[in-house]
């Protein structure tokens, strides 16, 4: 079954009839109650499908907000966007990150039909947290009045162009490096909108907009034409928003507020903050004055809840809520109750599983698994045979994000998620979409004087930067000094022929000569040492290639249940790492691999389910850390991973004593230890 399929099924249910009875035959208000785990988001995409208008569904919490986004991604056939809070407390003289600007910029355009035609036969659905709403946005009318479109063969004025970026809350720079910036360079305009993946340059003759092309920040090339653009502001902050998120929503919209108790008392903690006398937070404008994020933050301005629902009068308000619960703003709304009940979880006992199973076949229920993608999916479809569970009839797997599962005795129909399955809470983690550097590392920080290598010229010092005349048009170049005062002139776009010098601390480099071979007989040096050292890597290799090494088994039942139990959401890059390693442990091929990764995005998470494969065939693990606090850490780590599974741990540091130490080497020789952490001592 599908998870359209499933709102078709859910749809024969009364209580949901009676719903969508009531909403569409004219009541602007309704309360639901009685929805259970992702079951209000099923709610919320039945009610607005085939709506020509756009809905808002208001949460209580940010990660509320993207659970339920999360769900009617996997649920509804509209377009789903997250609306974000700033994420800054009053009092914080800090503006919003850029990523949560483009989104809530984005969501705006998209509500005021300019962003682009949505998909054909698909609507719009918004999911905010409720804080997101106490910070004021930019008016429709004035933020149509804000976008810069431009197109090629345009006639525009560059000065006034500029202002209009500078007003807009967008901030010169020497070179584009993040959203919100722009560069001039005679006639040359480099600008990196707030919401745009790419920044796009813009060439200028005269006053004639003759070409925009998107580019790499990293090798600053281009990488396609554009016919047209529409540049939105840089920032909420420098229009002073003064409006409403509802007042981007027509008066047929459906708005739904999760939880009205909760919402009532998030946003009297949100107007006593700011009653209580804290200053609200203040922010430059490029011109140097600073603004207040929200000019009249007064405790009117942010008595939540009751403004609110005061801006929601006009448009049908749903109301949904766990308990039959209501604020005294709620007095004659009526209630609609759902027979909705919650699932146990079973934590990995299957044999409890397939014996509930069979209650509920016995009883004639529909029995949904939903999974997070394919992958799970074949995992599954492999550990409930293995468990005595059929898949067959009225059981089916399906793929979907959604966050919990649900029982509804009413249309007898189970819907289990991994949550159920395996007690996993996932958790996301913020995704910070990831920007290239600039070719040249840190250089907006480059000082006249520095030294840099251009790798056909050598060594030369930094003059900085100067503007030349060529071919008719004028351009930027990096001035370089060689030996004997010669000088290179390095156009911008070639910057990444160019890299800092990295040498000896406080020990200047000798300059190479343009013209000269110098350059060349180093590079030839260094060519040959890389040679010598890639013909020993080589030989090193044809060794292991010649000799056959273990060939680990496929997952185990156990392999698939412990990675399931990991409670944060993995990362595309963990997924691709794991599938590589797993497949080289699955070869008969001696192993070699390295694992590169910053510090926090889950190495060590690798290293453990990869651990863990390498014990369920039997064999011995050794982690080798460099430090004894690192191996503490790990064994800690390793420990709590594994506490559900008959695995033995052990750590060998300083911190053992020599007859620790002893027994556990004693140990390993016996077997009786499969995983052992330690430094190099």
């Amino acid at each position: 079954m599908s998870l359209s399929d499933l709102l078709s099924r859910l749809e024969k249910s009364s209580s949901w009839t009676a719903a969508i009875k009531a909403i569409h035959g004219g009541v602007r208000e309704l309360c639901v109650s009685g929805l259970w785990g992702s079951s209000r988001s099923c709610l919320v995409a039945s009610l607005r499908r085939g709506s020509p208008f756009p809905t808002l569904f208001i949460a209580p919490t940010g990660e509320e907000a993207e659970k339920t986004e999360e769900d009617l991604r996997s649920l509804s056939e509209d377009e789903v966007y997250l609306f974000p809070a700033w994420e800054t407390l009053p009092g914080e003289n800090l503006a919003p990150h850029p990523d949560i600007v483009a989104d809530r910029l984005t969501v705006l355009e998209k509500l005021l039909g300019n962003y682009g035609p949505l998909t054909v036969g698909r609507g719009l659905i918004i999911v905010a947290p409720f804080p997101a709403l106490l910070n004021r946005v930019i008016p429709p009318s004035r933020l149509r009045s804000c976008l810069i479109r431009l197109s090629p063969g345009q006639t525009v004025a560059r000065e006034k162009l500029i202002r209009k970026l500078v007003n807009y809350g967008y901030e010169p720079a020497a070179m584009v490096g993040e959203r919100g910036d722009f560069s001039r360079r005679g006639g040359i305009l480099d600008i990196y909108p707030s919401t745009g993946e790419h920044p796009l340059r813009l060439e200028f003759f005269a006053d004639t907009l003759e070409s925009i092309r998107s580019f790499s920040v990293t090798s600053q090339r281009s990488l396609e034409k554009m016919d047209r653009v529409t540049i939105l502001p840089g920032s909420e902050l420098a229009l002073r928003g003064s409006a409403s998120l509802l007042s981007y929503f027509p008066r047929q919209s459906l708005i739904f507020l999760d939880e009205p108790a909760r919402l009532r008392a998030t946003g009297g903690q949100s107007s006593f903050n700011v009653s209580s006398g804290t200053p609200p937070p203040s922010f430059p404008l490029p011109s140097g004055e600073r603004i207040k994020a929200c000019p009249a933050l007064d405790t009117e301005a942010r008595d939540s809840f009751s403004r609110i629902l005061a801006e929601c009068q006009e448009k049908r308000l749903i109301y949904t809520s766990l308990l039959p619960q209501t604020v005294p703003e709620m007095k004659s709304v009526p209630i609609q109750p759902f027979p909705v009940q919650s699932l146990e979880t079973y934590r990995g006992q299957f044999q409890e599983l397939a014996g509930r199973i069979k209650l509920w076949r016995d009883d004639g229920y529909r029995i949904i698994f939903v999974c997070n993608n394919e992958g799970e999916k074949r995992r599954l479809r492999e550990l409930l045979p293995e468990r005595n569970i059929e898949i067959r009839g009225e059981l089916s797997i399906g793929i979907g994000r959604l966050q919990s599962g649900f029982l509804f005795p009413e249309i007898k129909l189970a819907l289990l998620t991994d949550r159920e399955l395996f007690a996993r809470y996932r958790l996301r983690r913020p995704r910070r979409r990831f920007k290239g550097g600039v070719p040249l590392s840190g250089f907006l920080d480059l000082q006249e004087g520095d030294y840099l290598v251009h790798i056909n010229r050598g060594i030369g010092k930094y003059l900085g930067v100067e503007r030349l005349l060529t071919d008719g048009r004028e351009r930027d170049f990096l001035a370089l000094e060689y030996l004997n005062k010669d000088k290179l002139y390095i156009p911008v776009e070639e910057l990444c022929l160019v890299r800092k010098y990295v040498g000896v601390e406080g020990q200047a480099p000798r300059l190479s000569r343009l013209g000269g071979r110098s350059w060349e007989r180093t590079k030839k040096k260094v060519k040959k040492s890389i040679q010598d050292l890639a013909g020993g890597l080589l030989e090193l290799q044809a060794a292991r290639e010649a000799r056959k090494g273990f060939a680990f088994s496929p997952d185990t039942p156990w392999q698939h249940e412990f990675e399931a139990a990991f409670i944060y959401e993995e990362t595309p890059d963990q997924l691709r790492t794991l599938e590589a390693v797993k497949r080289d442990m699955e070869s008969s091929k001696p192993m070699d691999r390295l694992i590169c990764g910053d510090v926090g995005y889950g190495k060590t998470e690798v290293a453990v389910r990869v651990a863990f494969k390498c014990v369920m065939d039997g064999k011995q693990v050794a982690v080798l850390v460099p430090t004894t606090i690192l191996a503490q850490q790990h064994w800690t780590t390793f420990s709590d991973r594994v506490a559900d599974y008959p695995l033995n741990i052990a750590i060998l540091s300083r911190f053992k004593t020599r007859s620790q130490q002893q027994d556990i080497v004693k140990s390993l020789k016996k077997g009786t230890v499969d995983i052992v952490i330690g430094t190099h001592r």
